[in-house]
């Protein structure tokens, strides 16, 4: 549409490291550093993907320390007890600590993901048998294992982005794509499956002073993706507060003619 070439020209801007997303992934660059991912910004993607991971890599920090300190109380006891009553009592605490984490139920496997940057069958040794986690072997294949963005998609696709991991809000779904809106942004990204930006929609321009809640940002997105009147279009952006009087007036000169 016409009309989305001439919201780009007055779309709302701001810069990366103006953003909150970016003081939150920034404060955290050492921790992804140390567990091994590279760290460089340069897209909004990029800092959508790191903030997914470092929710994952404190997950797994609240995991370890809730292991940890059950051993700290109870390891006088570990010789008394069988493996499945130790397991019993870990997951017992661990339930309580982990109830609030973020994290998504993964499609193929229909395993619980908390650290979205390890396989399914690694999460579930965190979540349901960590004594599982500190076999020599498995302590060696987690450290081991690959730490990159790529590695993350390919495990899980679109997923950790539709979950509390994320702070994008999915706002639309079509058989190719999903689209998601960044409140930082003030925009609309198209993404497809494997978690990949493929194209942005920035419905919000520079002047409004009014931000759209979520259900008329999909409302928006729906009109434009249904309907071929370019000016009932306009009139639904500025009477929502998508766009001010100065780009009103410049998209129904346009699209009028």
């Amino acid at each position: 549409m016409k009309i989305l070439k001439l919201l780009e020209k007055n779309r709302y801007e701001i810069k990366l490291n103006k953003t909150g997303l970016y003081r939150f992934v920034e404060e955290g660059s050492k921790e992804l550093v140390e567990y091994g991912f590279s760290y460089k910004v340069k897209y909004p993607q990029d800092l959508f993907a790191y903030e997914v991971i470092l929710n994952g890599i404190r997950n797994k920090q609240v995991i370890d320390e809730c292991y940890n300190q059950f051993v700290a109380v109870n390891y006088d006891i570990f010789e008394y007890v069988t493996y499945k009553e130790r397991q019993r009592m870990i997951n017992q605490d661990e339930e309580k600590v982990i109830a609030n984490l973020p994290h998504f139920k993964d499609n193929q496997s229909k395993e619980e993901i908390y650290i979205p940057f390890l396989e399914p069958f690694i999460n579930k040794y965190y979540t349901t048998d960590y004594q599982l986690v500190t076999l020599k072997k498995h302590k060696e294949y987690i450290a081991n294992y690959p730490r990159n963005i790529k590695n993350m998609f390919e495990l899980y696709g679109i997923q950790p982005y539709d979950s509390h991991l994320s702070s994008l809000q999915l706002v639309g779904v079509d058989d190719e794509y999903y689209y998601f809106y960044h409140f930082d942004f003030k925009t609309v990204y198209q993404f497809d499956k494997k978690g990949i930006v493929v194209d942005e929609f920035p419905l919000i321009d520079k002047y409004t002073k009014e931000y759209p809640d979520l259900e008329l940002i999909k409302e928006a997105l729906a009109l434009l993706a249904n309907s071929d009147d370019e000016a009932k279009v306009v009139e639904f952006l500025h009477t929502n507060k998508f766009i001010g009087e100065k780009t009103y007036k410049k998209l129904l000169k346009k699209v009028s003619k």
